[in-house]
């Protein structure tokens, strides 16, 4: 069907179907951008933490090498796993908040419900001939020339946020290692959220994008839309009793 044909939004069954299929309108950048909004929240907030359960772990590594039965045989295995499930302690709010971060920003685009039709394998998709058009169509220079300005739009505005901190940064020589690492690490955290502000940005409006791609692709035809309301003013046990005869027919054309 052409697409100029279809000039119709979208009726309600048609969108019900179009996600019964799985296509939604859903933006990857978004969602890596809330999550990493929520990463560094989240360091901000516990970083603390995690630098003491982290020194607190490497302290403990450290005294068990004046200890040399807990480092060899059946004393290694209790010290790996104390050690593992002190660093999963120490990162476990960071990890949880980008978890629930991911959720919500997933779900707030597509909705809770879940269809297993879209998870079922396609075998449209393994076609060579169909995955070169995707490769080389006019929604692949998109996303392609999306890429490019992505990058260069978050390298642009790091860049300019790390210039004014270079002049700082260069008299920082000859203090002590203590201010020195400070320094540095209030200019990187400074510079990681001017890039996260940006990428946020352009995850908006990369979902924009996608929910207008997405409106486009399930327009209607005319004809269509008087199709399916004119089989919505059936009553449901007639619609049944057609969707039986036609079945039949076709069982009956298949054994003839």
């Amino acid at each position: 069907m052409p697409a100029e044909d279809r000039t119709e939004k979208a009726t309600p069954k048609r969108r019900k179907d179009a996600r019964r299929q799985g296509q939604v309108a859903r933006s990857s950048d978004l969602s890596g951008a809330v999550v990493l909004v929520a990463a560094l929240g989240s360091l901000a907030a516990f970083g603390p933490h995690i630098v003491d359960g982290l020194a607190a772990t490497m302290r403990g590594m450290l005294g068990s090498a004046g200890h040399p039965d807990k480092l060899a045989g059946p004393g290694l295995g209790p010290l790996g796993m104390s050690t593992g499930l002190a660093i999963a302690a120490a990162i476990a709010p960071v990890a949880l908040s980008c978890l629930a971060a991911a959720l919500v920003v997933n779900f707030g685009q597509v909705g809770i419900r879940i269809h297993p039709a879209g998870l079922k394998p396609d075998p449209k998709k393994l076609n060579p001939i169909q995955g070169a058009k995707n490769l080389l169509g006019p929604n692949a220079a998109v996303e392609t020339l999306k890429a490019v300005g992505k990058v260069t739009i978050v390298g642009a505005i790091a860049t300019l946020a790390l210039l004014p901190s270079l002049t700082s940064l260069a008299a920082l020589v000859g203090i002590s290692p203590g201010a020195l690492g400070g320094a540095i690490s209030a200019a990187a955290v400074a510079l990681a959220w001017k890039a996260a502000a940006a990428y946020l940005l352009l995850g908006v409006g990369d979902y924009l994008w996608q929910r207008h791609r997405f409106e486009k692709g399930i327009k209607m035809t005319k004809e269509e839309v008087k199709r399916e309301q004119k089989d919505e003013a059936l009553s449901p046990e007639l619609r049944a009793g057609i969707r039986r005869r036609a079945q039949q027919m076709s069982r009956g054309r298949m054994m003839s």
